[in-house]
């Protein structure tokens, strides 16, 4: 295990009063105790900031800075920019932290030290309340979907040489940060398979209109990241060329085998009737 080397734990909030001090609570009751707890408020307009003033003027180890709502790339920027210790972790601010998150990655850090990223599986509560599973770290399967969470340990000192998170982005900028950390310092990344972080699923659920513009919101991020790393994913055969062609050789697999053998055996087993219709009597 890494002894007396400083954890720097940044947490952005933004209308948070419910959550934020179960969240800071859960990061001072970690069995690692050589913590910074750092807390960025995005112009909150509930009463997140009154209600963490008043903890940190009782706590001792907390930095409290507020700002203009400028979204979670840059109050993550912030956090990193104030962050001392030689490690650095980002936590939303109404998740908590299992009580030995920070020592389990540390030990790996202390047996292998050219990692680069450790991360867990993670737990889901609140609105449902079960074990998500994050994939081991794959480059190919990375550069499609990305496993790594926002809550993966890292080396401080490698974030801010990169310049941390680009603030241009309003979703998947851990993604766009750690296709950058990857490119730069190389794939060394371990996954712990035990769920060690808690993600809070909220009990209230967005409309039609919310999900449609965050999936917008979505594929615009995921153009531009791809296409600011274009090289890189051409440097894995990820070329608009091959999605292309993946996509068109997929689609004359699925109406050769679709619309031949496999929808007659959907047929015959879901819609009889059907079946009887287009190929005859089921009994023939």
């Amino acid at each position: 295990m890494i002894d007396n080397q400083l954890v720097s734990v940044v947490i952005p909030c933004c209308n948070n009063e419910s959550t934020i001090i179960d969240t800071i609570q859960s990061i001072q009751k970690q069995s690692y105790t050589e913590i910074e707890i750092i807390i960025i408020d995005d112009g909150s307009i509930d009463n997140t900031y009154q209600i963490v003033s008043s903890y940190v003027s009782q706590h001792s180890g907390i930095v409290f800075k507020k700002q203009l709502n400028q979204g979670q790339s840059v109050a993550r920027n912030i956090g990193l920019e104030i962050a001392k210790g030689e490690f650095v972790v980002f936590v939303d601010a109404d998740d908590l932290l299992a009580h030995n998150y920070l020592e389990e990655c540390l030990t790996i850090f202390s047996k292998q030290p050219e990692l680069l990223m450790v991360y867990s599986n993670m737990y889901v509560f609140e609105r449902e309340n079960s074990v998500f599973k994050l994939d081991d770290f794959n480059i190919l399967k990375f550069l499609l979907k990305n496993c790594i969470p926002i809550y993966a340990m890292m080396r401080t000192k490698k974030l801010k040489e990169l310049g941390g998170f680009d603030s241009q982005l309003r979703n998947h900028e851990d993604w766009e940060c750690w296709i950058r950390m990857i490119k730069t310092y190389g794939p060394f990344i371990v996954k712990i398979n035990e769920p060690l972080y808690y993600y809070r699923k909220r009990l209230s659920r967005d409309s039609i209109t919310d999900i449609s513009l965050n999936k917008l919101a979505e594929e615009n991020s995921f153009f531009y990241i791809y296409k600011k790393h274009y090289e890189f994913y051409a440097h894995h055969n990820i070329t608009i060329m091959n999605l292309f062609d993946n996509l068109y050789q997929g689609e004359k697999f699925r109406k050769k085998y679709y619309n031949v053998w496999y929808r007659k055996l959907l047929y015959k087993l879901f819609n009889p009737k059907k079946y009887n219709e287009i190929y005859g009597n089921i009994n023939n």
